[in-house]
């Protein structure tokens, strides 16, 4: 089950993307089948960008002082996660618990979220 529309595809096309650098650096593996095959699953599909854009607009919603106000929260509804508070705001993206984010409530730890976007960047959308 695709967590935002193509993910599936996108992470695969990252793989394979990735896969080609590496092997992009080897003549040998260059002349080979499997390169071939994968330049061309390459060539013939293009990645969403739709993970990007979501970290972007996280990144740009929790951009600055730390505050958690009304408006940011409603943002980050719209993007797909949930929010549960306590010590710390919980957020989980699409109901999925494996993919959570913990965010501080002080401002004073508003670098830490910086980081928590980092984090969440990696976890859920293979960043």
């Amino acid at each position: 089950m695709d967590l935002y529309e193509n993910e599936i595809k996108d992470v695969l096309l990252k793989t394979v993307e990735g896969v080609l650098r590496n092997m992009d650096m080897d003549s040998n593996q260059m002349e080979s089948r499997k390169y071939h095959i994968l330049k061309s699953i390459s060539l013939q599909n293009h990645v969403t960008n739709v993970a990007g854009d979501i970290v972007e607009d996280l990144k740009n919603i929790l951009n600055g002082d730390g505050s958690f106000n009304n408006a940011k929260r409603k943002r980050i509804i719209d993007l797909g996660f949930e929010i549960k508070e306590g010590k710390h705001y919980k957020l989980t993206y699409k109901g999925d618990d494996r993919y959570m984010l913990t965010l501080a409530k002080t401002p004073s730890d508003y670098r830490s979220n910086k980081n928590a976007v980092s984090k969440a960047a990696k976890k859920i959308f293979g960043y």
